[in-house]
């Protein structure tokens, strides 16, 4: 007889709640929370603690055909797993064979199916630790996983039919599945290492979980030993909260602190009780969103002020104008440069700002477009001019060199530079000054008619930047 089959003898002479809690462990391999309440409920039925009704649970009937489920030892192979259908991502009436020698080798990206089979095997072989096989979650109704098991003994082979959850002692048992899993290896406190022997995990999950059953319970008990309290009120004051925290205590230490009124308790009711009496919370509210209004527009005007301090100081003032004078600068001497070329053409205004724009743009159409592997100007014998898409003469050459000169000199690149600095002078004024002009006075005159000694004696600092 095989130590399975005689674990089922043995579990046939025990107590109801015994067998049942066996039967749950070999058909599912474990057992969940709801196993356990119901096994709780299947108790308090028995002992007259709740009245039984059609829907109360009862015993199952313990299978006859457990006991004389043995297998002789003998040699199996096993050849194949075919058949497949439900299993987790495998696809259904998938073939995985086994080599009758050496080493096979099962193989496949994440997600492919490789731990699917090998779930099979330790569940329908029975290894020390069995996982649960799961159905493909990607179906909309997820079925029982099953498969078939072809095993030879001896010279003939035979099929054997595996469904996830149901236990069967058949050949299977003849072959030995270990993985980490199934090593079982505990420590106990002296460090010493033992090996379960196979089949001992099923009295494992038995003690278990009557443990967790008698958890279950002693929890009911505390409750009942405990007062209860009518959640029908809404959490919204310290009454309904203190009720609500004794309401969830579960032992009689915390209900003792809950419930006993201290000088303490009484010194923060008398707070509670004056601050009441002299605050209105409605009315609070409005001024809180009063004041965090007056504290945006005093923070804006501040902002504002520090900087209107900083910028126009003495020193920050001579800085623009020192930008403006440059540019003014700058701008004459291109002036005179472009005045000096202009003589020398034909055209008036060559080096112009017009002028300058007409380059620019020509630079660019020769660069990008007519000839993109040269800087412009491209002249020379074998070119054409951009402009008229005539060859260049030798006048035409050299004046295009001019050109160029003109425009890719140092007066050309310091002019750029100082119009770049007094963009970005303008720029800044505008967006701390300008833009912020209307908000910042809006909110200054509201600060004024709330304070009217503002009106009297305005600040010197207002005064002195309004007139720079």
């Amino acid at each position: 007889m095989s130590i399975f089959a005689e674990i089922g003898t043995w579990a046939k002479d025990q107590e109801p709640l015994v067998k049942e809690i066996y039967l749950k462990v070999i058909s599912q391999n474990g057992y969940s929370e709801n196993d356990v309440e119901q096994l709780a409920t299947l108790l308090r039925t028995e002992e007259k603690l709740l009245i039984e009704n059609e829907s109360s649970p009862k015993y199952s009937v313990f299978p006859t055909d457990l006991t004389i489920a043995t297998v002789p030892s003998q040699s199996v192979i096993l050849k194949r797993i075919q058949n497949t259908k439900h299993v987790t991502t495998i696809k259904d009436e998938t073939i995985a064979p086994f080599a009758h020698e050496g080493v096979t080798v099962i193989y496949g990206e994440n997600g492919a199916g490789k731990s699917g089979l090998a779930r099979i095997l330790k569940q329908a072989c029975r290894a020390r630790k069995i996982d649960k096989v799961h159905s493909n979650v990607f179906r909309e109704s997820p079925s029982v996983p099953i498969a078939e098991l072809v095993i030879q003994l001896k010279d003939q082979e035979k099929t054997i039919k595996w469904q996830d959850g149901k236990y069967t002692i058949d050949e299977l048992s003849n072959i030995s599945v270990f993985d980490s899993k199934c090593a079982l290896v505990q420590i106990d406190g002296k460090n010493q290492l033992f090996f379960a022997p196979k089949g001992s995990e099923i009295f494992q999950q038995i003690v278990a979980c009557l443990n967790s059953i008698k958890d279950h319970l002693s929890k009911d008990i505390r409750e009942l030993l405990l007062p209860t309290f009518s959640k029908q009120f809404k959490v919204n004051n310290d009454l309904s909260r203190l009720i609500s925290n004794i309401s969830n205590v579960v032992d009689e230490k915390s209900f003792e602190s809950k419930i006993t009124w201290t000088e303490v308790d009484d010194e923060n009711l008398r707070k509670q009780v004056e601050l009441k009496a002299a605050t209105n919370e409605e009315v609070n509210k409005k001024k809180q969103t009063l004041l965090q209004q007056k504290l945006k527009k005093v923070t804006d005007l501040e902002k504002f002020l520090t900087a209107a301090n900083f910028v126009f100081s003495d020193l920050k003032i001579k800085s623009f104008s020192n930008v403006l004078v440059d540019l003014e600068a700058k701008g004459l001497a291109l002036n005179s440069l472009s005045k000096a070329l202009s003589g020398q053409t034909v055209l008036p205004d060559v080096g112009g700002q017009v002028w300058r724009e007409l380059y620019l743009a020509a630079k660019k159409y020769s660069e990008e477009v007519a000839y993109p592997d040269q800087t412009y100007p491209y002249a020379n014998d074998s070119s054409l001019c951009v402009l008229c898409q005539q060859s260049y003469q030798p006048a035409a050459i050299e004046r295009m060199g001019s050109f160029e000169k003109l425009m890719e000199g140092v007066i050309k690149k310091d002019y750029d530079a100082a119009v770049q600095a007094n963009e970005k002078s303008i720029t800044f004024l505008k967006n701390t000054f300008i833009d912020n002009q209307l908000t910042i006075q809006s909110a200054y005159n509201d600060l004024k008619v709330e304070h009217p000694e503002l009106n009297a004696d305005e600040s010197v600092s207002v005064k002195i930047l309004a007139e720079k």
